[in-house]
């Protein structure tokens, strides 16, 4: 397998794409707890997802969420639960935050980024 094949049964990395135009960062924070509370609840629900975290970038008025799972599906059910906008979600392939895995996606700790 080529480094850049994705492999179907591991987890993969996604990026969640949201314009959010408010510099308001308790507006911002509430909104991203929404986002985990939704992400877990889909875990509980049987799908294999895990919040990896957010980059929050004011200038441009942006939020990219990183979501490991084993689908896109996945990842678009968890978006649409947390009842938040998005641009598109998209796959992604990280250098320098570490690799998910099937372990950490079904990690039963705290899944709060930060």
């Amino acid at each position: 397998m080529s480094s850049t094949a994705i492999r179907r049964d591991a987890p993969s990395t996604f990026v969640v794409e949201r314009y959010w135009p408010t510099a308001d960062e308790s507006r911002t924070d509430a909104f991203l707890e929404h986002v985990r509370t939704a992400i877990d609840a889909s875990r509980r629900a049987g799908r294999q997802v895990r919040y990896l975290g957010t980059l929050v970038v004011p200038d441009d008025e942006l939020l990219w969420s990183l979501v490991a799972a084993m689908s896109l599906d996945d990842v678009r059910a968890a978006s649409e639960l947390a009842n938040g906008p998005f641009e598109r979600i998209v796959r992604a392939r990280t250098v320098g935050f570490g690799r998910p895995d099937e372990a950490a996606i079904n990690a039963n700790e705290d899944s709060g980024g930060g």
